[in-house]
C-alpha cells in the first residue's frame, strides 16, 4: 500500500465513525480566549492562536462532514464542564478531542488538555502528555537528539547563570530563541548575531523581558523547511516537505521567519521535494527517527535548515502544528492530491481512531 493509500484508509475511517463519535474541538481563538499570562514585551502568545475564523472553519467543516462537534475556545471551560457533567463521554457518543489549546506562559501547558484526558480515558488527537511538554524544551531535546540525528548545535544562557553548558565560539553565526516557545515568539532582527562576548547584555535583556533562559542555535545560512508527518504507533507517514520562500525565493540565506513574518505569514510554501529530490528521501528519515526516538503521535512537524552544501539540521520540533488551510500540513496535503480541507480534519481524526481501535465501534 503506497503514501496515498494508506491516508486514504484513515480518511476513510474518519468517515466511517461520523455517526459514532461526538468532536470536541478544544482550542484557543485570539479575541476570543480571555484571563491569560502574556508577555509584556510586544511578544503576545496569542501568536499561537487561531484567528477567529480558522477555529470556526474547523468547526464548520467537521460539522458538514456529518460529525456532531462541540466547540470550546478555552480548555478550562472543557475541563469545567466534564467535571460537572455537562458532557459526558460515552453517553450517547464516544468523544474524541481535537485539541489545540496552550492558554497562558507556563511551562508544561500543551499537556494539560492531553493529561486530562488521558486520566479520564477520553480519546485525544495529541501525543501522550509528557511528549507533549518535551518536545517545547529545545534545549533538552537537541541533547537527546545529538548523536542521533543532524542538530544544531545549541547552548543554553539564563539571566542569573549565565552560560550553563558552555557557549559559542568568537564570531560563531547563532540565533537566540526563548527555550519553550513556539511561533517565533521572541524572535525579531536582532536574534541572529555573531557571537561574542558582548552580546551577553542582549541575551540577558532578553531573558529578563520574556522570564526564560534563552536557547542559542547555530545559524545555519541556506534553505528552510517544514515536514509535516503523521504516526499511530505503528505507521509513519511523511507529507510533502514544504520548503519556505520569503519575498519569491526559495534560497533565503540568511533571512528566517521572525515574529512579524510568522504572524502577517509574510512567506510562502513550495515543494522542496520537487527542487531537491536528491536529498529529500535522507531528510524524510531523518524526520522518520527523530519523530520515532521522541515518540510523536498522530500529526507532527520537523524543521530544519539546509546549508549551502546540502547537510541539513533539526532546528524546532513541533508535536501539535498549526492546522488552519495555509499552515504546512494543509498545503502538503494539497501537494499530494488532497486539495479538500476537510482531507486534514478526516486524517487527524482518523489516526487517533486507530491508535485507539477498541474505544471505537
Amino acid at each position: 500500500m503506497n503514501t496515498n493509500e494508506n491516508i486514504e484508509q484513515y480518511i476513510k475511517l474518519s468517515k466511517n465513525n461520523t455517526d459514532d463519535i461526538v468532536i470536541v474541538v478544544v482550542g484557543n481563538a485570539r479575541g476570543i480566549t480571555k484571563d491569560f499570562d502574556d508577555f509584556s514585551s510586544g511578544t503576545s502568545v496569542s501568536s499561537e492562536y487561531y484567528a477567529l475564523e480558522r477555529f470556526r472553519k474547523i468547526v464548520l467543516t467537521l460539522r458538514q462532514e456529518g460529525f456532531e462537534v462541540v466547540p470550546y475556545y478555552d480548555e478550562m471551560d472543557f475541563i469545567y464542564d466534564y467535571l460537572t457533567h455537562r458532557i459526558r463521554n460515552n453517553y450517547y457518543k464516544k468523544m474524541l478531542v481535537f485539541n489545540f489549546a496552550q492558554k497562558g506562559l507556563v511551562h508544561g501547558r500543551k499537556s494539560l488538555v492531553p493529561l486530562f484526558c488521558e486520566m479520564n480515558n477520553i480519546l485525544h488527537t495529541n501525543s501522550d502528555p509528557f511528549v507533549s511538554s518535551f518536545v517545547r524544551e529545545k534545549y533538552y531535546w537537541y541533547k537527546l537528539l545529538k548523536g542521533v540525528a543532524p542538530v544544531c548545535e545549541t547552548w543554553i544562557f539564563d539571566s542569573i547563570n549565565s552560560w550553563i553548558d558552555g557557549y559559542p565560539t568568537d564570531n560563531e553565526l547563532v540565533i537566540a530563541k526563548l527555550e519553550n516557545q513556539c511561533s517565533s515568539m521572541g524572535i525579531d532582527q536582532n536574534s541572529v548575531f555573531q557571537y561574542n562576548e558582548s552580546k551577553n547584555k542582549l541575551l540577558t535583556s532578553l531573558a529578563n523581558n520574556y522570564n526564560s533562559r534563552i536557547v542559542v542555535q547555530k545559524f545555519i545560512s541556506g534553505y528552510e523547511i517544514e515536514v509535516p508527518f503523521i504516526y499511530d504507533g505503528k505507521n509513519f507517514i511523511c507529507l510533502k516537505p514544504q520548503g519556505i520562500s520569503i519575498d519569491g525565493s526559495i534560497y533565503i540565506g540568511n533571512h528566517y521567519l521572525d515574529y512579524n513574518a510568522r504572524g502577517q505569514h509574510l512567506f510562502s510554501f513550495y515543494n522542496f521535494d520537487e527542487q531537491f529530490s536528491d536529498i529529500t528521501p535522507d531528510i524524510l528519515l531523518c524526520v522518520e527517527k527523530v519523530a520515532k526516538v521522541i515518540d510523536i503521535k498522530g500529526m507532527g512537524r520537523i524543521d530544519l535548515r539546509v546549508d549551502d552544501n546540502f547537510n541539513f539540521y533539526v532546528t524546532d520540533i513541533n508535536s501539535n502544528p498549526h492546522l488552519i488551510e495555509v499552515a504546512s500540513p494543509a498545503e502538503a496535503l494539497r501537494q499530494m492530491g488532497f486539495p479538500d480541507y476537510s482531507s486534514l480534519l478526516h486524517l487527524i481524526i482518523g489516526i487517533t481512531l486507530n491508535r485507539h481501535p477498541n474505544q471505537i465501534k
